[in-house]
């Protein structure tokens, strides 16, 4: 696997846990210590980072339309 896959790879997966990140707050503590205060504004910075990186690093080449 490239280097390039391996990155958006672990950049959908970021996304999809940055999504959940504020309902995790509530229960989950490590959470709670990692995002401090404002959970919201850190997970929506954390989401839109991580589009950015999966936008730069897909490949058109790959993707089929149906």
């Amino acid at each position: 696997m490239a280097i390039r896959e391996l990155v958006y790879t672990v950049t959908v997966v970021t996304i999809a846990l940055g999504m959940f990140l504020p309902v995790l707050y509530g229960s989950v503590g490590i959470v709670r210590e990692l995002l401090g205060s404002n959970p919201l504004i850190k997970s929506t910075a954390l989401v839109s980072l991580s589009w950015l990186v999966a936008y730069v690093t897909f490949k058109e080449e790959d993707a089929t339309a149906s």
